[in-house]
């Protein structure tokens, strides 16, 4: 599965370039809390307070290439 999403986006970034031209590919970086309510012993090892924030901290990373955008 993750060569064949992996070839995919290669085939958009590559169809995306014109001749003589590079694609300009931007990198975004998203940072996200999930808040955490109750008492959940199994989560205990994830849940961290960071700027101020207690919960499940996540960190998504997305490709942008032209209208294309891709986590």
């Amino acid at each position: 599965m993750i060569r064949t999403v992996r070839n995919h986006i290669l085939k958009q970034i590559q169809g995306e370039s014109k001749k003589g031209c590079k694609p300009f590919l931007q990198v975004i970086v998203d940072l996200t809390t999930l808040d955490k309510c109750g008492k959940f012993k199994e989560f205990e090892n994830l849940i961290a307070v960071y700027n101020g924030k207690r919960g499940l901290h996540l960190v998504m990373l997305y490709l942008v290439l032209g209208k294309w955008r891709t986590p």
